[in-house]
């Protein structure tokens, strides 16, 4: 089951502040600054009038555990964010003694006669001693399923491009899935400013 975790959530105050001072930068007027309502009101006022670069101060970095390699692949293809990924190459055989009695721990296996299919793969790799290959070839014959580990990095400009994109209904279920549970990792406002900028 796909775990997310918002690892920068100290610091957010910090980033909402420096980008409040960008934007008031812009019109020279940072002693206007309360470091209250108003300020956070102008953050807004930004997003109405599509005033996206400030946002770009503020950044959001999430921990995100048991993903698949498709939901990967998908965030490889549209790339806005930093991607640091568990590596198959290094972890790949540290499956190997329990992964027969333990698939949902390694696989997404939420589809119809899917622990069936995964079996097939394993006894294949068993019988045929495909755990003595290199990582590097034996993860060719894992599938799409196989969970991954990352830490992914994006500023809230490029989130709100990925929130919009990945939670739409025509997007693919499990980045669905990944786009509403970093969205639920938010503190209140900075979810206030990404339902602003979706509905606009």
């Amino acid at each position: 089951m796909l775990k997310v975790t918002l690892e920068n959530k100290e610091v957010l105050d910090v980033e909402i502040n420096s980008a409040i001072q960008a934007m008031r930068t812009c019109y020279s007027s940072n002693h206007l600054s309360d470091n209250g309502e108003n300020d956070k009101k102008l953050l807004k006022t930004a997003i109405k009038n599509k005033h996206y670069t400030p946002l770009e101060f503020i950044t959001l970095t999430f921990s995100i555990e048991d993903m698949t390699r498709t939901v990967l692949q998908e965030l490889a293809r549209h790339r806005t964010q930093v991607l640091n990924v568990q590596s198959t190459r290094y972890t790949l055989k540290k499956m190997k003694d329990d992964v027969r009695g333990n698939l949902d721990k390694y696989f997404y296996t939420d589809l119809p006669n899917y622990t069936e299919f995964l079996l097939m793969i394993i006894d294949f790799i068993e019988e045929k001693d495909l755990w003595e290959l290199p990582n590097d070839k034996l993860k060719l014959y894992m599938p799409e399923s196989l969970y991954c580990k990352l830490y992914m990095k994006v500023n809230l400009r490029n989130y709100f491009n990925f929130y919009r994109l990945r939670s739409s209904e025509r997007a693919h279920f499990l980045i669905q899935e990944l786009a509403n549970s970093t969205y639920n990792t938010l503190p209140d406002y900075i979810q206030e400013l990404i339902d602003l900028e979706v509905e606009a």
